[in-house]
């Protein structure tokens, strides 16, 4: 990344001097000691701290957002390679969920073939199941009697 003076990370912050010594001191906003023993602030060290970086933007005529000339030559690799990264989770979060639909299928089969065969549900009994239990207890009514009555 680009390391700056104090004086350009506060243009480029949009802050005062003052404020970017105050988050030095304070330990917000990290800043490294040249040789000269003058200190730097890398540009990365400021996005994190205060967001996008507005002075060099409106410079070059872009927006906030594109910051690509701010932190280096490599920084289109850097993307390229964190585009593929993200594809690449993607990918696998995908696969992910296929073998837990997968596996989550299999689980609901297994539970079904362990489950016990449900019981046969009785035979329905006709209309007429009363009328034959009256029936065959007159017959062992009139046999009793004829029994007793020859007795």
């Amino acid at each position: 990344m680009a390391l700056v003076n104090l004086s350009e990370a506060a243009r480029l912050a949009g802050k005062d001097r003052s404020t970017i010594h105050r988050k030095v001191k304070d330990g917000t906003l990290s800043a490294t000691v040249d040789a000269a023993g003058n200190k730097a602030i890398d540009t990365a060290e400021l996005q994190r701290v205060f967001g996008a970086l507005h002075g060099a933007a409106k410079q070059q005529g872009t927006t906030g957002a594109d910051v690509a000339p701010l932190v280096g030559e490599g920084a289109s690799e850097i993307v390229a390679l964190l585009k593929q990264q993200v594809a690449d989770a993607e990918a696998r979060e995908l696969w992910l969920r296929q073998r837990l639909d997968d596996a989550e299928a299999a689980r609901k089969e297994l539970e079904l073939r362990l489950l016990p065969a449900p019981a046969p549900e009785p035979a329905p009994r006709g209309p007429d199941w009363e009328l034959r239990v009256f029936a065959l207890v007159m017959v062992l009514a009139v046999a009793a009697i004829v029994l007793w009555g020859a007795r």
